[in-house]
C-alpha cells in the first residue's frame, strides 16, 4: 500500500514536472517494480526487465468543459488622439435650394445732384381753328375772326373787332377750308390776312395764304393752301372771305358755315 501512495506522489511530481517543463510525449512510460511498487521511468515499456511491470499515462487530461464567462472588466482609459487623417475628395455639388423670401425694401437714398440744364426746345407751333356761320348776305369782302365761334355780320365789321395778336413770331402755312351748304356753282375765295398795329388803325391788310371753293348744289366743298409767310409777334390775323362773282351769286354762300384752320410754327 505504502508503495503504491508512493507511486502516486511520484505520479503527481511527474505531471508537474512535466506541465512546467518543456514540452513531452503524449503518454509517459514506466517499469514498476512488482516488489516495492517502485516506478522506474522509461522510454517505452519495452525497457521494462523482470520483476517489473510495464505501464503508461497521459500527460495531458481530456480537455474540460468550457467554463463560465467572467465578468467584463473595467473599461480603459481613453487612447491619445491619433493623427488626422488625409483629406478626403470633394463631394458632388447639392442640388439648389428653394429660393429664399424676398427682402424688405431699403431705405429710399438721399436725392442726386441737379443735373445741368438741357438745351432750349424749339417753340411751340400755333393752330388756329374758327368755326364761322356766313350772314344771309354775304358782303364782298366779309372780315371774321381767325378762330372760336363766330356769326359776323355782313355790315359795319371793322378790323379791330375780328383780328387777333399773333403771340410770337412764326411761319403761316397749311391753310384747309370745309364749307358747307354752299348753292350753285359760284366760287368765294378764303384768305388768312395780317395786319400790324398800325394797318389795324387805318383798316389795312396783307393777304398771306388764300384759297378758293367752288359750290357744288349744297355738297361739302373745300380747299386747301401751303403757301409759307414769316409772320412777327404783334401782328393781328384775320379771316377774309371775297368774291368775284356778282353780288346776286354771293347769295349761293348765304347761311353757310365755313371752318377754317392754318397753323403757325
Amino acid at each position: 500500500m505504502a508503495a503504491l501512495n508512493t507511486f502516486g506522489v511520484l505520479a503527481l511530481s511527474l505531471s508537474a514536472a512535466a506541465a512546467s517543463a518543456a514540452p513531452v510525449a503524449a503518454n509517459i512510460a514506466a517499469c514498476v517494480n512488482s516488489s516495492t511498487g517502485a516506478p522506474r521511468i522509461v522510454s517505452s515499456v519495452a525497457q521494462c526487465v523482470a520483476g517489473e511491470t510495464g505501464t503508461s499515462w497521459a500527460v495531458v487530461g481530456p480537455v474540460g468543459a468550457t467554463g463560465a464567462t467572467g465578468v467584463a472588466g473595467a473599461a480603459g482609459a481613453k487612447g491619445a488622439t491619433g493623427p488626422a487623417g488625409a483629406t478626403g475628395a470633394a463631394g458632388a455639388p447639392g442640388s439648389t435650394g428653394p429660393q429664399g423670401p424676398i427682402g424688405a425694401n431699403g431705405t429710399t437714398g438721399p436725392a442726386g445732384p441737379q443735373g445741368p440744364a438741357g438745351a432750349t426746345g424749339a417753340s411751340a407751333g400755333q393752330l388756329w381753328s374758327a368755326n364761322i356761320l356766313l350772314p344771309s348776305t354775304v358782303p364782298n369782302p366779309l372780315l371774321a375772326p381767325p378762330s372760336g365761334f363766330s356769326s359776323p355780320p355782313s355790315t359795319g365789321v371793322t378790323f379791330a373787332a375780328v383780328e387777333q395778336p399773333v403771340p410770337q413770331d412764326c411761319v403761316l402755312s397749311d391753310l384747309s377750308v370745309v364749307v358747307l351748304g354752299a348753292q350753285n356753282t359760284s366760287t368765294l375765295t378764303v384768305s388768312v390776312a395780317m395786319s400790324t398795329l398800325d394797318d389795324l388803325t387805318n383798316g389795312q391788310a396783307s393777304l398771306l395764304e388764300s384759297c378758293t371753293v367752288t359750290a357744288n348744289s349744297g355738297n361739302p366743298v373745300s380747299c386747301k393752301a401751303a403757301t409759307p409767310a414769316y409772320v412777327t409777334a404783334g401782328s393781328y390775323f384775320m379771316v377774309v372771305f371775297s368774291s368775284s362773282s356778282s353780288k346776286s351769286k354771293n347769295l349761293d354762300f348765304a347761311n353757310t358755315r365755313a371752318m377754317v384752320s392754318f397753323t403757325c410754327q
